[in-house]
């Protein structure tokens, strides 16, 4: 038997992935009742350094990794997903195709990213009604300077995500969210 504390010096040693770029696939097994011991802020360690862990309704996704080969997974419910300026809306679509029931996604970028225009807006109406969180990791798109209808009828999305302070367009960014409960703060150079 694995304890919490044992746990998570396995996950403090693994490898870390991410930082070097590597987009291969990294599994880490360690069973249903050792993951339930582990709590979110734990799990997300493993996934950050590029792990997946079996049975975790989390995964990473970064820039450069080809996911069409993957299974359809339908447990995966939040996803932290890196853009790159070509890939902003294709990659949000594509997620989809593989992991059905995402729920919140995290984004991440590669410094190139000046535009997020119809992120989720351009995915098909599955993709945006089940959209309920979205949120920019904190230090990422500072480059972004237009976010014109990126979440425009994504009728499920309750919390607005903090707007990168460099934003000056925001046109119908939230035209059709429905189920808001929060105003987004909007940066002062928005026109």
């Amino acid at each position: 038997k694995l304890t919490v504390d044992s746990l998570v010096r396995i996950i403090n040693a693994l490898y870390d992935f991410a930082s070097e770029g590597n987009t291969d696939t990294h599994t880490l097994k360690i069973g249903s009742k050792n993951l339930a011991k582990l709590t979110d802020e734990q799990k997300i360690i493993a996934v950050n350094k590029g792990w997946f862990l079996t049975g975790y309704n989390t995964v990473r996704i970064p820039a450069g990794m080809d996911i069409s080969g993957f299974a359809v997974d339908n447990n995966v419910t939040k996803v932290y997903v890196e853009l790159t300026s070509g890939n902003a809306t294709s990659r949000i679509a594509e997620l989809y195709t593989k992991y059905p029931n995402i729920t919140e996604v995290y984004l991440f970028e590669d410094g190139t990213v000046t535009s997020l225009e119809k992120t989720f807006m351009n995915a098909n109406a599955n993709i945006r009604n089940r959209i309920v969180k979205v949120e920019f990791i904190e230090g990422y798109f500072t480059g972004v300077t237009n976010m014109a209808r990126t979440f425009n009828n994504c009728p499920s999305l309750t919390t607005a995500p903090i707007i990168p302070e460099g934003v000056a367009n925001m046109s119908n960014t939230f035209n059709g969210c429905s189920s808001l409960t929060t105003a987004p703060i909007i940066p002062n150079g928005v026109t």
